[in-house]
């Protein structure tokens, strides 16, 4: 019976390290989220290098789950016999790990049609008024955005082309059809730039037309004491020329 008083005491040692898996996992999930809104962003790419009068769709992150459970069961038993004893322990051990995201889908048709424009914009579709892509890009993105508009949308960070020219070290790759599109090293502040701009509009409720007329009469000169200072309107350097139309076969 020694032996299963060890082992029964390994079983309760062990059990204590439930909280530093449930750190690693909890770690991983997370790192999964960046991961979760570029796929996003490079599929719907694909699909406008394809199509640039199609419809975009993305989903947000609304709430995350990670549990670590852990269960062991011991089943010792003793058998006596006339002339012998015998000894006999059951062990069993399980681990459960569940984890997941709830995600929000974009559904505001005002919203996926200033997404719309944005990928308009990065695979220089042509666009005609009754898109009005300037008014709802500027109701839903930051006020400089018209000042500044390579910040927010910018271009020359992803490739198009064939299956075959996908390189190895592509950092993300999408495709539609027979079309990929890919990001190289050197696209990743453009891509994440893009991929902020996307999620600025699917999470941020436009003002109402009252709210912002409320808020331009009440707004402080900027020379004002308490006037709200400008967000940073620093150009940013894009990465080089993006691959687009699709080179011929």
């Amino acid at each position: 019976m020694k032996s299963a008083v060890c082992i029964c005491l390994i079983l309760i040692t062990a059990s204590g390290c439930t909280h530093m898996q449930l750190n690693r996992s909890t770690l991983y999930q997370a790192s999964t989220l960046a991961d979760l809104h570029f796929q996003q962003v490079l599929d719907n790419v694909a699909r406008f290098a394809v199509n640039p009068y199609t419809m975009p769709y993305f989903a947000y992150a609304g709430s995350g789950t990670t549990q670590v459970a852990d269960g062991g069961t011991i089943s010792p038993t003793i058998s006596w016999a006339p002339h012998s004893v015998s000894e006999m322990l059951g062990l069993s051990a399980n681990r459960t790990i569940t984890d997941g995201w709830s995600v929000v889908p974009t559904t505001n048709p005002d919203k996926l049609f200033a997404m719309r424009c944005c990928y308009q914009r990065l695979v220089l579709a042509p666009t005609d008024w009754c898109d009005d892509c300037e008014n709802k890009l500027a109701a839903m993105l930051p006020k400089d955005f018209p000042q500044h508009p390579g910040c927010y949308i910018p271009t020359g960070w992803f490739c198009v082309g064939r299956k075959e020219q996908v390189p190895k070290g592509a950092c993300y790759v999408s495709h539609c059809c027979e079309t990929y599109v890919w990001v190289p090293p050197r696209g990743m502040d453009g891509f994440t730039k893009f991929t902020l701009t996307i999620l600025n509009i699917a999470t941020v409720a436009p003002p109402s037309a009252a709210t912002s007329a409320a808020a331009t009469m009440a707004a402080p000169s900027p020379g004002a004491a308490g006037a709200v200072p400008r967000p940073r309107e620093t150009p940013f350097l894009l990465p080089g020329p993006v691959f687009f139309p699709q080179p011929a076969h």
